[in-house]
């Protein structure tokens, strides 16, 4: 089930339906239509953050400092992922949001038709939208062991999917499902623990 889903997500992320074909987005609000058009990320993401974390806008690719393309391909989407965070077969998300000079990272969980948010209350970073200095990214965190040497050794095993979340190519730390709620292994360079809604 999960090697399909995956093949799934990695599958369809380049196909564009041919314009006869496309989804109708009348429904959608013109500026949600080019929010979509501009990030990537599905209607119904884009469409639960505008109702739900209002005031918070996502992420795009032109709020990234310009070093942070020399270290990634630029066609990629820095500031989401998908992944089956918590293994129950549906599709979650994790999104880079921004607010009044900050940056926070929205976890969006798959819940049938919709979705249920945390925020992770340890990430929330100023970020100054005039310069664009963004270096943060997230990436999914396949299933296996982690281990960490300094300050002191730890590991984490993953049994599903967690999320990545790096400064440039310097992995900070990983989220994952810890059978109650969305857990925080950290690496050298955070620390911090804990989730809020």
């Amino acid at each position: 089930m999960r090697l399909l889903l995956i093949y799934l997500l990695i599958g369809s992320a380049g196909c564009v339906p041919k314009q006869d074909e496309q989804q109708d987005t009348g429904l959608l609000q013109p500026a949600l239509q080019q929010a979509v058009a501009i990030t990537g990320l599905p209607a119904p993401v884009q469409e639960y953050i505008a109702t739900h974390l209002r005031g918070r806008a996502i992420v795009n690719k032109e709020d990234y400092d310009s070093c942070f393309w020399s270290f990634y391909d630029s066609t990629m989407l820095p500031f989401f992922t998908a992944t089956d965070l918590n293994d129950d077969g549906l599709v979650d998300y994790g999104v880079l949001v921004k607010k009044e000079g900050f940056v926070q990272l929205a976890f969006l969980l798959g819940a049938g038709d919709s979705f249920t948010h945390q925020l992770a209350k340890e990430f929330k970073k100023a970020f100054n939208d005039t310069t664009n200095d963004l270096t943060w990214c997230l990436t999914p965190a396949p299933p296996g062991q982690t281990d960490v040497a300094y300050p002191r050794m730890q590991s984490l095993i993953l049994r599903s999917n967690g999320i990545n979340l790096l400064q440039l190519e310097n992995r900070t730390c990983i989220y994952y499902w810890d059978g109650q709620g969305i857990g925080l292994f950290a690496t050298p360079s955070s620390g911090q623990h804990g989730i809020n809604q």
